[in-house]
């Protein structure tokens, strides 16, 4: 099976269930609050392998490295009356009363949104045995977003797009795209707002008025029709400008491996060089976890592969550690001057 690693990064699957009887949790009153976790805690000891715990245990940095992942929102990382729940061997990732009662996630490497959902899927099952969701006969499942009623589904990938960016037919992807229905938004600068290292995640819109089957096969098919654009617009550049496209990467090879500093769009950008020549062969033994580094590049996976103890610090200089870490997980040797 082809999980298209050259163009999609990874696969998010996400489902949404509210409990019947209750409102949703935004509407909720302290008390009521303290109610609905009793009753989510009670649910969950009847599945002994789950782990479930508040979100306000873990410290700051720990909750840090989730919002990074896309585990939480940011806006959980302050708020009480949160859990999160893991199980050994289970790959998804589950929240309770984030802006629904329950959110299962999952994440995985490459284009496999099927198996994303399958793995949500299983979880949910097991959730359906402790509790009862809400289900209306005509609208399918409630949820705190519109857009996700019918289903529960939310799905998007993060894309790798360099050479539909280098052919200058990005425009021609997001009106393609807006037409399609789907939902394109950039890893975006805030000082600039610009899109950084061509990366782009890619989501459904509506959820309704289809089986989740339906939505996963459409979205699937949108999806390879975009690797099928990038892979062909790469070989067209790379057949016209491979000296600028060589050029390019050898640069960045070069700022990374000299450089003290760098701010989290300049990694971005920099990451995005070094795959692009490995896609394309300018580049040879390069560590295969490049794709990881999209993540691991962010504040707090900094200060944790780069310190042993705790890190929830305001005096380090995170641009400083961030080019240093950079170069380890490349496997690239600083320069030095003299």
């Amino acid at each position: 099976m082809d999980l298209c690693t050259d163009v999609v990064l990874n696969s998010y699957v996400r489902l949404a269930r509210n409990i019947k009887d209750w409102k949703y949790f935004s509407r909720l009153t302290g008390a009521e609050v303290g109610s609905l976790n009793l009753q989510q805690g009670e649910a969950m000891d009847k599945l002994p392998d789950f782990t479930f715990r508040a979100l306000d245990e873990l410290s700051f940095a720990k909750r840090q490295l989730m919002v990074e992942k896309n585990l939480i929102n940011p806006e959980s990382i302050v708020s009480s009356g949160k859990y999160v729940a893991t199980a050994p061997g289970v790959r998804p990732f589950v929240i309770f009363n984030e802006d629904d009662h329950i959110r299962i996630k999952c994440f995985v490497p490459g284009l496999d949104i099927f198996t994303a959902y399958n793995s949500c899927a299983d979880v949910e099952k097991r959730l359906r045995t402790v509790f009862e969701f809400q289900n209306h006969p005509k609208y399918g499942y409630l949820t705190a977003a519109v857009d996700d009623c019918g289903t529960g589904l939310h799905v998007y990938t993060t894309m790798f797009l360099p050479g539909l960016a280098l052919d200058g037919k990005l425009e021609q992807f997001f009106k393609t795209a807006d037409s399609s229905g789907v939902q394109v938004k950039g890893y975006v600068d805030t000082l600039d707002s610009t899109p950084k290292g061509c990366i782009f995640l890619i989501e459904n819109q509506m959820a309704a008025g289809n089986s989740a089957i339906d939505v996963l096969i459409r979205m699937s098919d949108i999806y390879n029709n975009i690797v099928d654009m990038e892979r062909e617009s790469r070989s067209h550049v790379l057949e016209v400008k491979r000296l600028d496209i060589e050029d390019r990467v050898m640069r960045s090879y070069g700022v990374i491996q000299y450089c003290r500093k760098l701010t989290i769009w300049d990694a971005l950008e920099l990451i995005a060089d070094i795959k692009l020549g490995v896609c394309a062969g300018i580049l040879k033994d390069m560590p295969e976890n490049l794709d990881s580094l999209f993540i691991e590049m962010q504040k707090y996976h900094v200060l944790a592969a780069a310190m042993a103890g705790p890190f929830d610090k305001d005096d380090i200089d995170v641009d400083i550690l961030r080019a240093d870490t950079l170069r380890k997980k490349l496997g690239i040797k600083e320069a030095s001057i003299g």
